[in-house]
């Protein structure tokens, strides 16, 4: 529903960007106000030095899947977007997890049996009945 939204304001605004940017201001307000409001805790915020850099990326890479959906739902249509997204996180997982990337530790024993069955299912969304 919110690569729908998102891409409707995109066509609205003439703008992709300005839409993410919108997208992004709603959602600082509601968390902002959940914040203030005691729904959730701030944590400590002086342990952010301790974060390595590209921990801080999510914001950006979050901004650029805004963007670039608001950019992409019309033109491919909200389902194949949605596949292809999909689709995209679940490669970049099974490689994070066989190498051990981002910190975690490798786990290529898990990451084989999910691949397998991600092939399957992907073909199975592929091939026409």
């Amino acid at each position: 529903m919110g690569g729908a939204a998102n891409a409707r304001l995109g066509g609205s605004l003439r703008s992709a960007v300005a839409a993410a940017t919108i997208n992004f201001l709603v959602g600082a307000a509601a968390l902002s106000l959940l914040l203030a409001l005691g729904g959730f805790r701030a944590g400590r915020l002086e342990r952010l030095a301790e974060v390595p850099p590209w921990a801080l990326c999510g914001g950006m890479l979050g901004a650029l899947y805004v963007t670039l959906s608001t950019l992409v739902i019309p033109r491919l249509g909200l389902t194949a977007t949605t596949m292809t997204v999909v689709f995209s996180q679940l490669i970049g997982s099974l490689l994070i997890d066989h190498w051990g990337w981002l910190g975690g530790p490798p786990a290529p024993e898990r990451a084989r049996p999910l691949a397998g069955g991600a092939a399957v299912d992907v073909r199975r969304g592929v091939t026409p009945q």
